[in-house]
């Protein structure tokens, strides 16, 4: 097996400790000595300490998604099952990261200033622009603003399955809440 840089390192630890401790119970110190690297090893990798790396953290989760190649194939026919495959894969990338996601969620809700530090990565998931460019090669351009559209959607997606896999009260069966929200995206984005 082969050896993770110190980078990679980092960023295992961290995730690991703020599963485990929480995100405002650690400091940058923990993490290193954790990560067996040095202080100046971990800020030269990530200049702002924890927020730099629970935004990479959080980049590598969504990297899935960002891969544009997955457009090149879309058309009006494979559309509904583009959608179903991108809500099972957005559904099971939170249950896989269901702890890190309440972590985290605890941290933003306990320091409201970390979401100065995290919302820049909304920009830089490019989700939005991903959904966008989707619809508009679907629709063309006979939506008024694709992206406002889009960034309605991706935002209730992630508040529904954000609800679901924290608190598990939507449904009982994924299946159905991936029926249910395909059922919304198509509803929505046709009307």
């Amino acid at each position: 097996m082969e050896e993770l840089s110190a980078k990679e390192k980092i960023i295992e630890t961290t995730r690991k400790m703020i599963e485990e401790e929480g995100y405002n119970n650690l400091n940058v110190n923990k993490i290193a000595k954790e990560a067996g690297v040095a202080i100046g090893t971990l800020y030269w990798h990530f200049k702002r300490g924890k927020p730099s790396i629970l935004k990479e953290i959080v980049r590598k989760g969504y990297t899935d998604f960002l891969d544009d190649s997955i457009l090149e194939n879309i058309n009006k026919d494979s559309f509904s099952k583009f959608i179903r495959e991108f809500i099972n894969k957005y559904i099971k990338q939170h249950q896989e990261n269901r702890r890190l996601i309440i972590a985290v969620e605890y941290a933003l809700l306990e320091n409201q200033t970390l979401f100065e530090d995290v919302d820049y990565i909304r920009d830089e998931l490019k989700l939005i622009d991903t959904v966008s460019k989707v619809i508009k090669k679907i629709d063309g351009d006979n939506k008024k603003d694709i992206y406002s559209l889009s960034k309605f959607i991706i935002y209730s997606l992630d508040c529904i399955v954000h609800r679901q896999v924290i608190y598990g009260d939507i449904v009982e069966d994924i299946d159905d809440l991936t029926d249910y929200l395909l059922e919304f995206v198509l509803k929505f984005i046709n009307h």
